[in-house]
């Protein structure tokens, strides 16, 4: 019908488990079956490590798939659609109207402008295919509050004091 049934989607996994191979997959993927025009942004603890990882994999992507033409940080697809790294420079973007979201390594996400940034790249309710992808290993307890709030928030766990989330057991 056009419509995910979740805007969010957590891609957790160990480290060196192809999280940035995935990553890349899947925005090639949306960034080939999504309407023209469509606004795809990365984001990462920096614009080289966007740039270095999920972006690299892309731009090596479309330059073989041709009909497109990649920038230094932007791909631009024949349809319009653009992907495009975006660095912490949240403001520049207020008001978009992206489709796809990347947050790549999330745990590395621990200052103020790391969480204004988030607030501002949540998916558009206007747009019927919005998604945000999120790709991370778990980081370590008490560093990224912000990966941990999302995930506290997916299983329910309303209580920062409170062990077990609907039942699940955590595991340190």
């Amino acid at each position: 019908r056009g419509v995910f049934p979740c805007t969010t989607v957590v891609l957790s996994a160990p480290k060196k488990s192809a999280k940035t191979a995935m990553s890349a997959a899947i925005v090639a993927w949306y960034a080939e079956c999504a309407p023209d025009g469509t606004e795809i942004f990365i984001c990462a603890n920096s614009e080289e490590q966007s740039v270095r990882l999920i972006f690299k994999d892309l731009s090596f992507h479309f330059k073989h798939r041709g009909g497109s033409k990649a920038l230094k940080d932007k791909i631009e697809l024949e349809n319009g659609t653009i992907i495009q790294v975006l660095t912490r420079n949240y403001t520049s973007n207020a008001g978009g109207r992206h489709a796809l979201v990347v947050f790549d390594e999330l745990w590395g996400g621990t200052s103020e402008d790391d969480y204004r940034r988030y607030d501002e790249m949540t998916p558009v309710p206007m747009i019927p295919h919005s998604l945000q992808l999120i790709t991370s290993y778990a980081g370590f307890l008490g560093e990224s509050n912000l990966l941990y709030d999302i995930f506290k928030k997916s299983v329910g766990m309303e209580d920062p004091d409170q062990d077990e989330p609907n039942g699940a057991v955590l595991v340190p």
